[in-house]
């Protein structure tokens, strides 16, 4: 009895030896699996970098380039405005004139310059979106706020144009009915800055807030992990 008792013994021992080199075989192969998911998780992350890199340089020389076009049209009649003061024989009406001609084109290049930066904002935005998207973070909040903004960066666009065309049209002084257009103008495009700076910070806190509840659950996990590793390794030693 005693024998079989021992060779029972012996077995079961052979037989833990064979689960726990096959669990040790499979964990290794998990960890395998992981590397290899994890290196082409990078490439296509890398891919998608690239891609949205390429797209936002091309809206960025594009909208550029638009914005140069409105800024030549607005140069040129400028100009043309200037070119009319050789006409003017009062030296004081002369001065008069060519100072309101660079106060305007003083206020059409501070708001291109605020385009400039809210559009440069965007895209970086935009670019952080792609790449947490990559990594598994839920950025749909963030790309609602992104479509708020870039819809009021046409608008904003839209109203510069207006301005444009009202600044330049000629050295007169602005009439009552232009002033009231041009204030009503400037008011809506300063609000329309503010509205978007707002979506777009709305849209950089959800980020951090995406990236946060990530780094969150993947601590919960590894500690839950980390809980059934040490309680299984208590029980085998039992």
């Amino acid at each position: 009895m005693k024998k079989y008792l021992g060779l029972f013994i012996v077995l079961a021992f052979v037989l833990n030896m064979g689960v726990a080199r096959a669990e040790n075989s499979s964990a290794n192969t998990t960890r395998d699996d992981l590397k290899v998911k994890r290196e082409e998780l990078k490439k296509e992350l890398k891919n998608k970098r690239e891609e949205t890199k390429e797209e936002l340089q091309s809206k960025r020389e594009e909208l550029i380039k638009e914005i140069e076009a409105k800024r030549e049209e607005a140069k040129t009649k400028m100009e043309a405005l200037r070119e009319n003061l050789k006409t003017e024989k009062d030296g004081t009406k002369a001065k008069l004139k060519e100072l309101r001609i660079e106060s305007r084109e003083k206020v059409l290049r501070r708001f291109d310059e605020v385009v400039k930066n809210l559009t440069g904002l965007k895209d970086r935005v935009n670019t952080q979106i792609v790449n947490l998207e990559a990594k598994g973070i839920d950025t749909a909040v963030a790309k609602t706020a992104v479509a708020i903004a870039e819809t009021n960066l046409n608008s904003i666009n839209t109203k510069i144009t207006a301005a444009n065309v009202l600044l330049a049209k000629s050295t007169a002084e602005l009439t009552a009915e232009d002033r009231t257009a041009l204030k009503t103008l400037t008011t809506e495009i300063q609000n329309l800055v503010k509205a978007t700076r707002q979506a777009l910070g709305d849209a950089i806190k959800s980020l951090k807030d995406g990236m946060k509840a990530k780094r969150d659950a993947e601590k919960a996990l590894r500690d839950q992990q980390k809980t059934e590793t040490s309680s299984s390794e208590t029980e085998n030693k039992q």
